[in-house]
Order: structure tokens, then C-alpha cells, then sequence
């Protein structure tokens, strides 16, 4: 996950000329030197660069967010991929061996999905699969993690649960 802090521009300000303090200014961290006396259209026209500079570092940002979330989720649920509820299963494991906590784990798929698809087309299977998404979500608990791992099969892990707690979850599901 991203957790990049939002870019300080930096302008050093100087009263003195030598090269040498510039460049080790620069090699701390600086993104402009100025020295003094300030220029005033000079400023304006370096603030302007620095303001493009954290503009656009904000938009690559978002960009990247967006696109560690694709890679996550599937397109069409909103739901963990395969990919990554099988990442977040791997650490749920652990953590219920850790603290020694039961963790349920429910392998969940759509009977005659395929038939839908082929007597009512596409579009009607897609709307079906997000009612199915919705209900699935309004059935287990905020925390639990629910993943898309085939075209009609669904994975809900569920931190906590007990066996007793697992079968009552899958079958509500």
C-alpha cells in the first residue's frame, strides 16, 4: 500500500554566492537556491515551478493509488481478487496461529451460473453477480473478507469464527 507523504517543495535562501554551499544545499534536499536579494518576479516564477512539481507529484499519486487498487479487486465486484484474498487468507492464517484464534474459511459458488449467462446474456449475469456481491456483504461482518477467485466462486474469510459460528455464516450465505 502507498503511503507516500505529500511533497514539500523546498527553496534555499541565501545571502551568499559560493557554488560549493549551493551545491550542498541542493544535495540536502533543496529544489531551488536563491540568493539574496530576493527577485520578486524571480520568486513568483520558482513558487510557480515548485506549485507544477507538487501538482503533479499529487496526481502520480492518486494514479498509483488507482492502480494498486485495480490490481487488487476485481472489475466488475469490486471484490478481492484472486490474487490478493489469497495474500490476505495467507496472513489471516497466521495471525489466527499467532493468538491462537479460529478463523473460518468458506469456498462459496453460484449453481447454474453459466446457464444464466447463456439463456439471459452478459448483461443480466453481471447484474446478478452484484445483487449476489451485495447480499454476500450484508451477510457477513465488516471485517471479514470476502474475494472473487473464479467466474461464479467466492471466498469469505471470516477472523474469529468458531465451527459452530462458520457453519451458521455459511449457511446463511
Amino acid at each position: 500500500e502507498l503511503t507516500a507523504k505529500p511533497y514539500v517543495y523546498i527553496i534555499l535562501l541565501t545571502e551568499e554566492r559560493p557554488k560549493k554551499e549551493l551545491l550542498e544545499g541542493l544535495e540536502a534536499g533543496a529544489d531551488e537556491c536563491m540568493v539574496k536579494p530576493l527577485d520578486e518576479y524571480e520568486l513568483q516564477l520558482r513558487m510557480r515551478t515548485g506549485n507544477r512539481i507538487v501538482t503533479l507529484q499529487e496526481t502520480l499519486m492518486s494514479v498509483l493509488k488507482l492502480s494498486e487498487y485495480e490490481a487488487a479487486h476485481d472489475p466488475l465486484t469490486g471484490l478481492w481478487n484472486r490474487p490478493a484474498v489469497g495474500d490476505l487468507l495467507f496472513k489471516e492464517l497466521g495471525r489466527s496461529r499467532r493468538n491462537q484464534t479460529p478463523l473460518a474459511v468458506i469456498a462459496a459458488g453460484l449453481d447454474q451460473f453459466q446457464d444464466l449467462a447463456d439463456h439471459y446474456g452478459e448483461l443480466t449475469r453481471d447484474s446478478v453477480l452484484r445483487e449476489v456481491v451485495l447480499r454476500i456483504h450484508s451477510t457477513v461482518r465488516s471485517y471479514d473478507l470476502v474475494g472473487r477467485i473464479g467466474d461464479e466462486d467466492f471466498l469469505i474469510v471470516a477472523p474469529g469464527c468458531d465451527r459452530d459460528t462458520s457453519k451458521s455464516l455459511a449457511e446463511r450465505l
